[in-house]
């Protein structure tokens, strides 16, 4: 039985189950000129599935306070749980030799994005940004790590603001190199846009890493990285407050070193995926 139809099995014959919402459900991502197919009987059964379900497990404040103010969920079912990274994987790597593997040089200013080009990740800001950025660092180079529907478009506009030579676009790559881009970065961005409400799994792996953080002031993620000291928070969509804060990072490698050790050290205490494992089954165990 396939997972979609065991889901709607549950939710008529009345067998107790718990439900994981890892996005707000409303916002469907999609690729330009795609329909979302019969959202009406969508919504309805996700309305059926929130109040039928025993227990509800969010990734972050905003997602819970979404699902309460569209469902009227039930307050004391639905708890937040934040997302994790994987520490084995995404494991501090040597920086010199990251870079040369990828054919960077040891003394360039790099940057690393990692995640789908969609609208909400805000990587044209990240380009204007990088622009501002390149006119005081001239050896500048932005990694995109991935792909997706704005991919086309976010070159051409690189183009545009004359960076073609800054940022380049990788591509997808397999799951256990990512870490290398990472480690080969003096500073991994999560530029989201104001709208998005999500646990990023992008800025556990980044601090996983001991690389710092320059993240968007959105959902949890500013209030995370303000309080663990592990990197600068900016208002999102807004390229020349990122701008500035990346040129902080560039300017102060030592602050900035210390600011990605200590993310490292609260990824390993608090954002394992063995913490979020062990918080979901205690939170299921009392359901």
């Amino acid at each position: 039985m396939s997972p979609k139809l065991s889901w709607l099995v549950s939710v008529f014959s009345g067998t107790p189950f718990a439900l994981e919402v890892n996005g707000v459900l409303e916002d469907e991502r999609i690729s330009p000129g795609q329909r979302v197919a019969a959202p009406r009987l969508k919504a309805w059964i996700r309305g059926l599935m929130i109040r039928r379900a025993r227990r509800i497990v969010t990734v972050s404040r905003g997602i819970r306070d979404s699902l309460l103010d569209a469902y009227r969920a039930p307050p004391d079912k639905v708890v937040v749980i934040p997302n994790g990274a994987n520490i084995v994987v995404f494991t501090p790597r040597n920086r010199d030799s990251c870079r040369s593997e990828l054919g960077l040089r040891a003394d360039d200013h790099v940057l690393c994005f990692v995640g789908n080009l969609v609208g909400w990740q805000g990587v044209r800001t990240l380009l204007d940004a990088v622009a501002a950025v390149a006119r005081y660092f001239s050896t500048s180079t932005l990694l995109i790590v991935g792909d997706g529907p704005e991919r086309a478009s976010l070159e051409a506009h690189a183009l545009a603001l004359g960076i073609s030579d800054s940022a380049r676009f990788v591509g997808k790559v397999p799951y256990a190199e990512v870490p290398r881009y990472v480690c080969a970065a003096d500073v991994c961005i999560a530029p989201f846009q104001r709208s998005r409400k999500a646990s990023p799994i992008k800025v556990f792996e980044y601090l996983a890493c001991g690389v710092p953080v320059v993240v968007s002031n959105v959902d949890e993620v500013g209030e995370f990285v303000r309080s663990t000291k592990c990197g600068l928070v900016v208002e999102p969509d807004d390229p020349g407050a990122l701008a500035e804060a990346i040129r902080w990072v560039f300017d102060h490698p030592a602050e900035a070193a210390a600011e990605g050790r200590r993310g490292r050290e609260v990824v390993l205490r608090e954002r394992s995926w063995k913490e979020t494992a062990r918080r979901v089954t205690e939170c299921l165990s009392k359901a």
